[in-house]
């Protein structure tokens, strides 16, 4: 038997490699960057960065995402040290922090070889601003205290780091609706003031500074005890807001945060945001009802047996926007004197 060998050559090209390695050495990307611009800032608001990348060089390109939703946007170098680059935040957003990537990659550094760079820029906005009751509804023949709440959702607070926290100034002005139909005899905070709109006139209330976080309370609205001639009439109130993006006082440094520049004192020296709330007068509730034997759909009678399951249908009319809560009170006699036997809060009751 014949034995033949079989030669087998195995030969890696490997040429260019070398040739690359030979021609990068030690041109290897190593991240950096520094804000032209602060990272934060009311909107709109354009941030500003320089790449300064480690042994990055003409022809290395850079991929950013803005973390807002808009097209990663690619830059070229063409200078021996980096690139400037920046982008344009609108006054829209409520989220206010984005998180934004940069990316870079040359011919010695292929994309995905080199660290990205992850850092977040900061915009203020605009609060969001609401007053809770929005509308507060009254029953004709019934008087009540009213207290508003600022419920607005500061914009960047709370935050863990970088939040827009400094203070605010809030104001509160009482009686800003038509005053022909106005509710007759409202007070404020105790007093009934000689005529409206009414702004608290104590020092350091006018507006109020410094508030640190929502929730900030009105002044108490008394209502009194009014006739059929009110139902419809209202009352009122509205809240300025002004924050860092939008100072009631540019110019902090002079330890007085109630001077604008301009000399305006209503507004200040920009535009507040601005909302509003109303107490209504509506017609009470007239209760009514039926009584059927069993349940609701039960024949209405007016003479049960004693076992009788009675139920009490309610049909007290409804009034628009308002929601009920019910009291029955159940006695052993005609009259309605005496402790009741029994109350359920229940609408239909058996």
């Amino acid at each position: 038997m014949n034995l033949k060998k079989l030669l087998f050559v195995f030969v890696l090209t490997c040429f260019p490699f070398v040739e690359i390695l030979a021609q990068c050495g030690s041109l290897i990307l190593e991240p950096g960057f520094a804000f032209l611009s602060s990272s934060r800032g009311c909107a709109p608001f354009t941030a500003q960065i320089q790449t300064l990348y480690l042994s990055s060089v003409i022809g290395t390109v850079y991929y950013i995402n803005w973390g807002d939703g808009t097209p990663e946007e690619m830059y070229t170098q063409t200078n021996s040290t980096g690139v400037n680059i920046s982008h344009a935040y609108p006054n829209s957003a409520v989220d206010c922090g984005f998180d934004v990537i940069i990316d870079a990659a040359n011919a010695c550094n292929p994309r995905g070889s080199v660290v990205p760079i992850t850092t977040q820029v900061i915009v203020w906005t605009n609060d969001v601003i609401s007053i809770d009751p929005g509308l507060f509804r009254v029953c004709q023949g019934f008087a009540t205290d009213v207290l508003f709440t600022d419920n607005s959702k500061w914009n960047c607070y709370p935050r863990a780091t970088r939040e827009n926290n400094e203070a605010r100034w809030i104001q509160w002005i009482y009686g800003t609706g038509p005053l022909g139909n106005q509710i007759p005899g409202i007070g404020v905070n105790l007093l009934t003031p000689g005529s409206y709109p009414y702004l608290d006139p104590a020092p350091i209330k006018n507006p109020i500074y410094p508030v640190f976080a929502p929730g900030q309370a009105s002044l108490p609205v008394h209502v009194p005890i009014t006739t059929a001639l009110d139902i419809g009439k209202e009352f009122e109130i509205t809240m300025k807001n002004w924050n860092q993006c939008n100072p009631y006082d540019n110019l902090l440094t002079d330890s007085n945060p109630f001077n604008p520049v301009n000399g305006n004192n209503a507004d200040g020296d920009n535009p507040p945001q601005v909302t509003t709330a109303r107490i209504v007068i509506v017609e009470a509730p007239q209760p009514d009802f039926v009584t059927r034997l069993t349940d609701a759909s039960g024949a209405i009678k007016a003479v049960f047996c004693i076992g009788d399951a009675i139920y009490f249908d309610n049909n007290t009319p409804s009034i628009g926007g308002a929601s009920f809560k019910w009291n029955w009170e159940f006695y052993d006699n005609s009259l309605g004197t005496g402790s009741p036997v029994v109350s359920l809060t229940s609408n239909n009751p058996v």
